[in-house]
């Protein structure tokens, strides 16, 4: 149940953090950083290092050519149309799913 709380609490504070300082992107960035190494550290596992940073290369490159057509756009961009947070906010999102479809897995086997 420890896991459970800790996941729900990551995603959380993660989406707690965009919402309150998505204008500061250097602090979101530095706060997303530190929330991503302690996540990291919890579950410090190679499959989910390695799904953080594919994650995060990936999801944010997606991001930036879909803004290239005009899809979408960010207030407040500051590379390839994107904010310099979304990488690891792609990072912590994938790795946030694969460690709740964990404890999901884990919950079922033992009642």
């Amino acid at each position: 149940m420890r896991n459970v709380i800790f996941n729900t609490m990551f995603g959380l504070v993660c989406l707690a953090s965009v919402c309150l300082f998505w204008q500061r992107t250097v602090l979101l960035t530095v706060i997303l950083a530190v929330i991503s190494a302690i996540g990291l550290f919890k579950w410090r596992n190679k499959e989910t290092v390695i799904l953080f940073f594919l994650c995060g290369i990936f999801g944010a490159f997606a991001e930036a050519i879909a803004i290239y057509f005009g899809v979408w756009t960010y207030a407040s961009p500051d590379i390839l149309g994107i904010t310099y947070w979304l990488p690891i906010l792609w990072g912590d999102a994938a790795v946030f799913s694969y460690q709740t479809a964990i404890e999901i897995k884990n919950i079922k086997q033992h009642g």
